[in-house]
């Protein structure tokens, strides 16, 4: 595991800083998507005193050399369970599975040990199971609270989920802190998840010597990761439309690339010229109606690519296609490791192909040798993620039972410890300029930061 290279300064610091036994005695329950980052993360938890429980979230092929490395690093430092998942379908069921069993052993442990756990995650799966299921109850007030860093996460955590929608809202019985909405997250990691999500799809696609060049792609969703998918998409000069149903965040997007196309629905004409749709909602973002416009229109080739951070984009179209396979209408399926779902589609005398990269999973965790973006780059978002935790560690009795972001963070008045950087952003983006040989104030004005 040596040749696992660390690359976040930033992170090791506060864990130097933070101190070996800040953890001790605190299980922690870590979801993550397997990638480099989140073992430097699990790493940091570690070294403060933590006992962790790490559950993967299995995307692509884990017998990759990287994913090997990742996960032989996750097993050093504490129980480790990864799911096994051969279809996309059977997602949602397997991981709530995992989720639960893991929660069972940790509740137990903590009962008998009279321990305390901490919930730890990307994606909001277990701080919201550990409400729902009645067995789980009694484990509750063994629970300290949840951090979370992601916008779906923190949806998740405000209502119930159906059907990949979220819904009703959730009533919370532990505090939650997410740094999905930190000025940090908002302004510098964008361009640098966009790059790696046009970077994973290419690289897939050139897999099967496809390219995107002169494609005419549609980005759904113009929140911040849509925002930088389609701005360097623009860059590329890419015939590009983005979608939205919220017009104040086209208006943002159009603000900085007047060249873009935007509609607040996806109309069939696009459907009718579109190659490429990229979707980067959060939420199922095509159904039925618009598969069945692409069938019945005169465009060859479709590819969907996700760039959620869940499987959750295009679950709709996958399960519409599954039952239309099982009806012998005419469509057949190929699945082709490493590089996703293909449907060909044979109907009314049209042969056309419907091609679902990275089997509907999130292209920027699947492709075989991916770490996602740069550890480099991440470095200050899994800074914050990590002392979002060693806040809640501090002061989870003095939280209310609800959701906390960031702009509630900075309105508090924190105790004193490295955590007040959370309130003070600037420090932790000034550590990471001067790791990386960045002028800070040129830095700032490029992203437009402001603290």
């Amino acid at each position: 595991m040596d040749d696992v290279i660390e690359e976040m300064p930033v992170l090791q610091e506060y864990a130097d800083l933070i101190g070996k036994d800040f953890f001790h005695g605190l299980n922690i329950l870590y979801i993550n998507h397997l990638i480099s980052d989140s073992l430097m993360v699990a790493r940091a938890f570690k070294k403060t005193g933590a006992r962790l429980w790490i559950i993967g979230i299995p995307y692509g092929n884990l017998n990759s050399q990287e994913r090997k490395k990742t996960i032989s690093g996750l097993k050093n430092l504490g129980s480790t369970t990864i799911p096994n998942i051969r279809f996309p379908l059977q997602f949602s069921t397997i991981m709530k599975k995992t989720v639960e069993n893991n929660l069972l052993m940790i509740g137990r442990t903590c009962m008998e040990n009279k321990e305390k756990f901490m919930i730890v995650e990307d994606g909001g799966y277990a701080f919201p199971i550990l409400h729902d299921n009645p067995e789980l109850y009694p484990f509750l007030k063994h629970c300290i609270g949840a951090v979370e860093h992601t916008a779906r996460g923190m949806w998740n955590y405000q209502y119930l989920e159906t059907d990949g929608v979220v819904k009703m809202p959730r009533i919370l019985s532990r505090p939650a802190l997410t740094v999905a909405n930190s000025t940090i997250k908002a302004k510098h990691e964008p361009y640098f998840v966009a790059q790696a999500i046009i970077d994973e799809m290419a690289y897939l696609l050139r897999k099967k010597h496809d390219f995107i060049g002169y494609k005419k792609i549609a980005v759904l969703g113009a929140g911040r990761v849509g925002r930088g998918i389609a701005s360097l998409l623009n860059k590329l000069r890419i015939n590009l439309t983005v979608v939205d149903h919220n017009q104040n965040n086209l208006d943002i997007l159009k603000s900085d690339n007047d060249r873009i196309k935007t509609e607040t629905f996806l109309t069939s004409d696009t459907i009718n010229n579109i190659n490429i749709i990229i979707g980067a909602t959060g939420n199922p973002s095509l159904d039925k109606n618009h598969l069945h416009t692409f069938i019945e229109n005169k465009q060859p080739e479709l590819i969907l690519v996700s760039a959620s951070s869940k499987e959750i984009e295009f679950k709709e179209i996958i399960n519409s296609m599954e039952e239309l396979i099982n009806k012998k209408t005419g469509i057949f399926k190929k699945k082709i490791k490493e590089f996703g779902i293909v449907y060909d589609i044979k109907l009314n005398n049209q042969s056309k192909k419907l091609i679902i990269l990275a089997d509907g999973y999130p292209v920027i965790f699947f492709p075989n040798r991916t770490n996602g973006a740069p550890n480099k780059a991440m470095d200050p978002i899994m800074s914050e993620l990590f002392l979002a935790a060693c806040l809640m560690n501090k002061i989870t009795s003095k939280l209310p039972n609800s959701i906390i972001t960031m702009t509630e963070i900075k309105k508090m008045k924190l105790p004193d410890g490295h955590w007040q950087d959370l309130i003070n952003e600037s420090s932790i983006l000034k550590k990471w300029c001067l790791y990386n040989g960045i002028d800070y104030k040129t830095y700032c004005q490029d992203i437009g930061f402001t603290n």
